[in-house]
C-alpha cells in the first residue's frame, strides 16, 4: 500500500503509520491466539484426561461392590433360612442391589457424548430428552435454538454444568417435567434447567459438603472456572430452578479482540476526517 505522492507528508506519514500499526497489531492478535488456543488445548487435555480417569475409577469401583454383593449372597445362602441374621442380610443386598442398579443408571451419564459438538444446544436438547425418556418425565426445551461459535473449553464446561442439573432433576427431583431454557442476550448467555418436583432442600444449597450433594459442589466449581454465575433455588410454584449465567465476550469466539477493533476504529475515522479536511482546502 503506498500514499498518493502529491499528499502531504503530514498525511502520508499518518497513513503509513496505519498500516505499520495494523501490522503490527495483526501480528500480534495471531500471536495471542496461537497462545490462547494452546492455553485452551491443555485445558482441554487435562478434563478430558481427569473425566476418563474418574470414568474408569467409577467402573473399577461398581465392579468390586458388585464383586463383594456376590461374596455376601453366599454367605448368607449357607445361613439358616430361620435365623434372623438372614433376613437383615437379604436385606442389606437388596439395598446393596438398589444402589449398584442406580450406579449403572449412572454410569453412561459420565461420559463425554455431546460435549464436544459444536452445536452445544442441540446436544443439550438430546441429552435431556434421553434422560426424561429413561427416568419417566416429559422434557422441553425453549429459547434460543442457535448460538454462536463457543469457545471449545467454555463448551465443554457448560455442557457438564447442564448436563449436571438436567440429571438431577430428572433423576432425583420426582419431577413430572423438565424444561431447558436457553437465551442468549447481547450482554448475558443464560442456561436454565426448571422442574416442578419436590424442589431441592435448602440445607443442601447451604451446606451440599456437609450433606454429600457432590452435583452442587461440581456444577459451582465448573462455574467458578469459566467466571460465571450460579443460581439454584426452589421455585414459588414448585421444583427447583439451575440458572447458569456467562458474559458473551467470555464464551464465543471472536475475529478479532476488541482491544484492537477499537483503536482501529477510531484510526480509520482519524483518516478520514484527514482525508476530507485536505480535499476542502484544495477545492476552489
Amino acid at each position: 500500500m503506498s500514499a498518493p505522492r502529491d499528499a502531504p507528508a503530514s498525511v502520508q506519514l499518518l497513513a503509513w503509520s496505519a498500516v505499520v500499526l495494523a501490522v503490527v497489531g495483526l501480528a500480534w492478535a495471531w500471536h495471542v491466539r496461537q497462545r490462547n488456543r494452546r492455553r485452551r488445548a491443555r485445558t482441554e487435555d487435562r478434563l478430558r484426561e481427569r473425566d476418563r480417569v474418574a470414568l474408569a475409577l467409577y467402573d473399577d469401583l461398581l465392579q468390586s461392590t458388585q464383586g463383594l454383593v456376590l461374596n455376601l449372597q453366599v454367605i448368607a445362602s449357607r445361613l439358616p433360612p430361620a435365623e434372623a441374621p438372614r433376613h437383615q442380610l437379604e436385606a442389606l443386598l437388596d439395598d446393596a442391589d438398589a444402589i449398584i442398579a442406580g450406579a449403572r443408571d449412572r454410569l453412561p451419564e459420565l461420559g463425554d457424548l455431546g460435549a464436544d459438538e459444536p452445536d452445544l444446544v442441540q446436544a443439550l436438547v438430546r441429552l435431556g430428552a434421553d434422560l426424561a425418556l429413561r427416568h419417566g418425565v416429559q422434557f422441553s426445551f425453549h429459547g434460543d435454538p442457535r448460538l454462536p461459535p463457543l469457545r471449545p473449553a467454555m463448551r465443554r464446561e457448560v455442557f457438564y454444568i447442564a448436563r449436571e442439573a438436567l440429571a438431577n432433576a430428572c433423576r432425583h427431583a420426582r419431577a413430572g417435567t423438565v424444561e431447558l431454557e436457553v437465551r442468549h442476550r447481547r450482554h448475558s448467555l443464560v442456561f436454565e434447567v426448571r422442574d416442578d418436583g419436590r424442589g431441592i432442600d435448602e440445607l443442601a444449597l447451604a451446606g451440599p459438603a456437609r450433606l454429600g450433594h457432590c452435583g452442587i459442589i461440581r456444577m459451582t466449581e465448573r462455574t467458578a472456572r469459566i467466571h460465571g454465575q450460579l443460581l439454584i433455588r426452589r421455585r414459588e410454584t414448585g421444583g427447583t430452578e439451575v440458572c447458569l449465567q456467562l458474559r458473551p465476550q467470555r464464551v464465543f469466539r471472536h475475529t478479532l479482540p476488541r482491544w484492537l477493533a477499537a483503536p482501529l476504529q477510531r484510526l480509520r475515522k482519524r483518516l478520514a476526517a484527514h482525508s476530507a479536511s485536505h480535499h476542502q482546502k484544495d477545492s476552489p
